[in-house]
């Protein structure tokens, strides 16, 4: 993994790269089944499903290496055979199921994330000396970690694209994470706006970005609702915004103007503890159910990743919108 890092980013701009990264990999599966994931070849004797303990288990490396280093034992930051690693970890992880190898993946980044809070801004930076002379720092482990992230995203992509995949209903354990990376993606941007900026900058059109929270909360209030209605029975939703989708947006914004930034935060946060109550109930069959929205005839699993395209889309406006540095094409807005 040799590559040159930028040296500009700030620690939250890090951050937010690490994340959007992370969820941009995420989407690559969306409309993926366990049978194509589990079944089908990506190269060698890889699996597609493969990909998950691999990337896990190089997170759970860089936090072993943090922790060496907080420890003072710098010296035992070990030289490692790449290709050699791979293999290692690939022939004690490739009998496991695409849940099983979910979690040695969540279960890293989680590991890294924790290990990010407690180092301190030096640490972050402070040169390391490797037994063979080489220099790196932490913000090399963690720029490998989002690249790392970035290229099997694309891989993904490539492998879909050459070999006709056809979209299905996906798994339910990669739906759940997507849900969660969207959200981090979304919030680590957010945290590089300063605090006094957050209501009372404009970042999309005239709107602040708590008004941004305050439209993703009140859509997402909307998914929610869809989710408990077809578990329900029900096999149409009535459209909530009539025939004008932008009055329908600028009503909400306009009701909204009254509150505190509390307000809009604690009502953000209390609806994504109710969709993921919502998603909770869903099991994978659930997924293929079909209904009526006022975008068509849908399965709950497209329903439900409309939620996580909505809050990319405003987390690369809002990217674009920051000018944060480094920032590749596909973490920017398509249109």
């Amino acid at each position: 993994m040799s590559f040159s890092i930028p040296t500009d980013l700030t620690r939250p701009q890090l951050m937010a790269r690490l994340a959007g990264e992370r969820a941009y990999l995420l989407a690559s599966f969306i409309g993926l089944d366990e049978a194509a994931i589990s079944g089908s070849p990506l190269y060698h004797d890889w699996q597609v499903k493969d990909i998950f303990p691999h990337i896990g288990r190089w997170d759970e490396m860089f936090t072993s290496w943090i922790s060496l280093l907080q420890q003072g034992r710098e010296a035992d930051l070990p030289i490692l055979d790449e290709t050699q690693i791979n293999q290692t970890w690939h022939e004690q992880h490739k009998r496991y199921t695409l849940e099983q190898g979910v979690a040695v993946f969540l279960k890293g980044r989680g590991g890294l994330w924790a290990g990010l809070e407690r180092l301190t801004d030096e640490e972050l930076d402070r040169p390391i000396t490797l037994a063979t002379g080489r220099e790196t720092t932490v913000r090399r482990w963690i720029a490998a970690a989002y690249r790392h992230d970035a290229e099997h995203a694309q891989e993904i992509r490539a492998w879909r694209k050459n070999n006709n995949i056809p979209r299905t209903s996906g798994s339910l354990c990669l739906l759940r994470a997507l849900i969660r990376a969207t959200r981090k993606a979304f919030l680590t941007v957010a945290a590089t706006l300063p605090e006094d900026e957050k209501s009372r900058r404009p970042v999309c059109g005239t709107w602040t970005l708590q008004d941004v929270i305050g439209h993703i909360t009140d859509w997402e209030a909307y998914g929610v609702e869809g989710i408990t209605k077809v578990l329900a029975g029900d096999t149409a939703l009535v459209s909530p915004y009539g025939a004008d989708i932008q009055a329908w947006n600028e009503a909400h914004a306009a009701a909204r103007q009254g509150q505190s930034w509390e307000q809009v935060w604690n009502d953000y946060q209390t609806t994504r503890q109710n969709f993921f109550y919502a998603l909770d109930q869903l099991t994978q069959a659930d997924l293929a159910r079909t209904f009526h929205t006022p975008w068509g005839t849908m399965t709950l699993y497209q329903w439900v990743t409309i939620w996580a395209h909505h809050e990319q889309e405003h987390t690369a406006d809002l990217r674009r919108e920051l000018a944060l540095p480094d920032t590749p094409d596909h973490l920017l807005p398509r249109h």
